[in-house]
Formats: structure tokens, sequence, C-alpha cells
């Protein structure tokens, strides 16, 4: 099966087998070689639709990259404006001026508490060196009990009389 036409037959042809629509804008490339593709009103409108859809996507991914951005930013800058006024405002010091502190009370505390410690000491060794022996008391009380015991007798002895 050979075909042999001619350059006007072949026009004609072509000019039969595709009608452009007024709807549509174009057709696909037209070779010799190649059939006509026609593209419908349904197809086109898809074909933005698809585009028109992908595009508001990659718009609102660059928008929203964009706001997280300016977020983070915002957010870093309210943070370092927070840190600083909390730092001036702050009537806290570092950690090693606290603890030299600290230990320097805890020095000074124990300081007092041998002085303390040492003075009680001492008093109780004056009152201890101060106090008779045991056996002086006992004498003494014994003395002072005689003694009173006697006289108590003798004022008793000299009413009777």
């Amino acid at each position: 099966m050979k075909f042999n036409f001619t350059f006007q037959e072949s026009q004609q042809l072509s000019k039969v087998s595709v009608k452009k629509s007024h709807s549509l804008t174009g057709l696909s490339s037209l070779s010799s070689n190649t059939l006509p593709v026609h593209i419908t009103d349904a197809t086109r409108k898809r074909e933005f639709a698809i585009r028109y859809s992908q595009d508001n996507i990659k718009e609102g991914d660059k928008q929203g990259a964009y706001w997280m951005e300016k977020q983070k930013k915002k957010c870093q800058a309210i943070q370092k404006s927070v840190n600083s006024r909390a730092k001036a405002l702050d009537p806290h010091k570092s950690l090693e001026e606290t603890h030299e502190e600290k230990l320097k009370q805890n020095r000074q505390n124990v300081r007092e508490r041998t002085k303390e410690y040492r003075a009680e000491l001492d008093e109780m060794q004056l009152r201890v060196k101060n106090r008779p022996y045991l056996f002086e008391q006992v004498t003494k009380v014994t003395g002072q009990s005689s003694s009173m015991f006697l006289g108590h007798r003798i004022h008793f002895l000299s009413l009777k009389t």
C-alpha cells in the first residue's frame, strides 16, 4: 500500500483533519510525519488548574519558609533583649562570687563559734577552779547542819528552862 499524494492533496487532507476550534489557541507541533493532536478545553483547563495549584503551593511554601525565618529572627532578638535586661536588673551575682561570699561567711561563723566555745570553756574552768572540792563541800554542809541542829537544840533547851 503506497500512498502517492500530491502536495495539494496532502494540504487538503491536513486542512480537513485539523480543524481549529476557537477555544483552542494552539495545537501541538504539526509536521508532515505526525498526526495532529487536539488539546481539548477540559485538558487545557485541567493543566492550567494543576499549574496554578502547584504555583500556589510553591508560593505558600516560600511564604511559610520566609515567615518561619522571620519568626526565628524575632524570637532570637527578643530572647537576647530579655537576657540582657534580666542581667541588668538581676541583683544576683555570679556563682563564683556567691561561692566566695558563702565561703567567707562560713569561715567567719566558724571563727565566732570557736571564740564563743573557748570563752565558755574558760568560764567553766574558772568555776571548777574556784569551786571547793567535794569533801570540803560535804564537811561544810555537815558542819552547817550540825551547827544548826545544835543551835536549835540550845534554843529549845533555853525555852524550857
